[in-house]
């Protein structure tokens, strides 16, 4: 008899249940990770929608500048013919003499994740920013 054979059983169930753990371990942290990753996703793009907003309402001064109507603002995203990516959902109100706009994303809690940008005379949507420089939580 040979003191120094192998088993062939297999696995014990203590063996099992260790590769179990470090499974379950390894899962956990990619989720985490993953959920991290998502929400600086969709928080990267509402930014980027408010950026493009904000040189949709410049070109759309400027070119109203050059007409004989004068210098103006779009009073609705509708007027500057705006429309955002899937996930962002934007609030806007504006007049001739100023415009701003509150974006947030579908995805993300609304009072933690939003976008912000006034200009000129019209009531912004969050208080505190400075007048035409985008304001963003969490911050840029």
């Amino acid at each position: 008899m040979n003191l120094h054979a192998t088993r062939d059983r297999g696995m014990t169930m203590l063996e099992t249940l260790v590769a179990v753990i470090v499974i379950a371990v390894l899962i956990t942290v990619v989720a985490a990770r993953y959920r991290t990753a998502k929400r600086a996703a969709y928080a990267t793009q509402m930014r980027a929608e408010t950026r493009d907003l904000i040189t949709a309402q410049e070109a759309f001064y400027h070119t109203a500048s050059l007409s004989r109507s004068g210098a103006r603002y779009a009073a609705s995203l509708e007027q500057l013919a705006f429309v955002p990516q899937e996930h962002v959902l934007f609030e806007m109100r504006g007049n001739s003499r100023g415009w701003a706009a509150l974006a947030t994303s579908a995805e993300l809690p609304v009072d933690e994740y939003f976008c912000s940008v006034s200009v000129g005379d019209v009531e912004p949507y969050r208080t505190g920013g400075e007048e035409g420089v985008m304001s963003c939580e969490p911050g840029d």
